[in-house]
């Protein structure tokens, strides 16, 4: 072989090899990535501006794109389908990430989402897993979710740094937040510091094993939260014993929402569930010392072997939530405050003359469960 041939050999050789280990180069100031398990397509030409990991979007965005990602040069991520591991962001903003769908686009890790000073991110269509004590820790910013699936042990989310001068807010649409227990608690959403908005969403805590705290909503110190037309439950499994339900910040057992040291939970045209399989006492709402919780027009399903409760309340608190109840629950054992739970039976005079009386919880009755029989004006008979 002359010497001509074994260089145009060598050459072939090296664009075949060299070919074979680089991909599209990705344009530093690309409004739009994606992240895929393989930047092939299947006729194997490259995926322009696509990553294999969320460790190369992460440096990318970090240490390459110019401009800066921001209002005036927003960046839009599509999440392909897989598995990829914990998204973090850090001084950010206007960044839109987009799966393929809630069963088909993961994004899991210890946590599995933190995001520290990024303003304006936008999540939709793909499920979120964390696999330590904390799902999502987010650390001051907006943020805009739709259709996303979030589970975790622990926290499932959690905003605890309140360093902006401006709480920062977070709208969840058509999204289900969901926790199970780890390091003795198991809380879906947790807010110190900013203000959430739920509409048509599912928070929830099923306990599957003991454990000291467990709801579907804590909320505290700057904390406000907002739930519309959603669903909160909180459900412990057989074979699970739980403290007794109680405003102590430590252990509060299995409640609902709780609420303390200035936290305000908005609830309303919302369904709120607590279920135990077992004989502990149980509550729904819970405002600890210095709480808040007004929930006006939502509905109760609670259901224990112990003692249930619909309200608790402790010192400084306040609980705005009159419900009117069925007939049957008349007859049923029932915890709440005085003046909140009403009910309406109809009262007869030897089987005849039969007349609508409003019943109100009131604990100094006894005779016949604590009602007052207000159109009477005495105790129920």
């Amino acid at each position: 072989m002359n010497l001509i041939n074994i260089c145009k050999l060598t050459i072939i050789i090296f664009i075949v090899i060299f070919s074979s280990q680089t991909k599209a180069l990705t344009d530093v100031s690309a409004s739009e990535v994606s992240v895929n398990k393989s930047c092939k397509n299947i006729d194997d030409t490259d995926i322009d501006n696509c990553f294999t990991t969320m460790a190369e979007l992460f440096n990318w965005m970090t240490n390459v794109r110019t401009p800066e990602i921001d209002k005036a040069s927003p960046l839009s991520i599509i999440i392909g389908a897989g598995n990829f591991s914990s998204f973090n962001c850090f001084n950010h903003s206007n960044i839109s990430i987009r799966g393929s769908g809630r069963d088909v686009s993961f994004i899991t890790g210890a946590p599995a989402i933190l995001s520290s000073n990024c303003n304006d991110i936008s999540f939709e269509n793909l499920s979120i897993v964390g696999t330590g004590s904390v799902g999502i820790n987010w650390r001051n910013g907006n943020s805009h979710w739709s259709n996303v699936n979030v589970t975790s042990t622990g926290y499932t989310w959690l905003d605890d740094s309140c360093q902006a001068a401006q709480p920062s807010q977070h709208y969840w649409f058509g999204s289900r937040i969901s926790a199970t227990p780890k390091f003795g608690f198991s809380i879906a959403y947790v807010s110190y510091c900013d203000e959430s908005w739920f509409i048509g969403s599912e928070l929830s805590t099923v306990v599957n094993k003991s454990t000291s705290r467990a709801s579907a909503l804590e909320v505290t110190a700057q904390g406000i939260v907002h739930a519309y037309g959603s669903v909160l439950r909180s459900i412990s499994s057989t074979g699970v014993t739980l403290p007794v339900a109680s405003t102590a910040t430590s252990n509060y057992g299995l409640v609902s929402v709780y609420s303390y040291s200035g936290g305000q939970a908005h609830i309303h045209a919302t369904a709120i569930d607590v279920i135990s399989e077992e004989n502990n006492d149980v509550a729904a709402l819970v405002a600890g010392d210095g709480g808040s919780i007004h929930a006006n027009q939502s509905s109760y399903n609670m259901k224990s072997g112990g003692k249930v409760s619909r309200i608790i309340k402790g010192v400084a608190s306040t609980v705005k939530a009159p419900y009117l109840w069925e007939a049957e629950i008349l007859n049923k054992s029932l915890q709440t405050v005085n003046g909140a739970d009403m009910s309406v039976e109809m009262v007869c005079v030897n089987g005849v003359n039969c007349q609508p009386h409003l019943m109100i919880y009131s604990s100094s009755c006894n005779i016949n469960g604590p009602w007052l029989d207000s159109t009477a004006n005495e105790c129920r008979q």
